[in-house]
């Protein structure tokens, strides 16, 4: 009985923290950017995030998301033409929309601009509710632990 209240337990606590945001979302980059400067932000994802992109003045940003290693080679060339973007806008004004993340890791958001001006900006960076890396084990434990309780009251008659 008490298995069974542990892994329900645990289940639960698991299923709530999937919807809990952490204070202050993930992060984001904000600011100023110069003519063919890169503004590189390192983030730890566990699945797709929302992305606002806002531009406040300038003709146009670059946004990229990169992985680590992509973003490595971004700041030894200061280029992102041998890299391979998650995702990319080009030269846009705003965005707002979700970014598959393909796998957990480190990654990079990376925004530029090819226009020789100072660009002003804004990224917003937020996961998605429920997290589903929480919510599946969470889903699974909860029902094991009500199976196994039917299965002992089951047994025990």
């Amino acid at each position: 009985m008490r298995l069974q209240v542990l892994i329900v337990g645990i289940g639960i606590a698991l299923l709530v923290s999937s919807f809990i945001p952490p204070p202050g979302g993930i992060g984001g980059v904000s600011g100023s950017i110069n003519y063919e400067d890169f503004d590189i932000r390192m983030y730890g994802l566990r699945g797709s995030v929302h992305v606002d992109v806002e531009l406040y003045e300038g003709p146009g940003i670059s946004f990229y998301v990169l992985t680590a290693k992509d973003a490595l080679l971004v700041m030894e060339e200061q280029s992102v033409v041998n890299t391979t973007p998650c995702f990319s806008l080009e030269n846009t004004t705003g965005y707002s929309g979700v970014i598959d993340i393909p796998s957990i890791g480190i990654y990079a958001f990376v925004v530029t601009t090819y226009y020789n001006t100072t660009s002003h900006f804004d990224v917003g960076i937020n996961n998605i509710y429920p997290q589903i890396w929480l919510l599946i084990p969470g889903v699974i434990l909860i029902a094991s632990g009500i199976i196994l309780f039917i299965g002992s009251k089951l047994y025990n008659h």
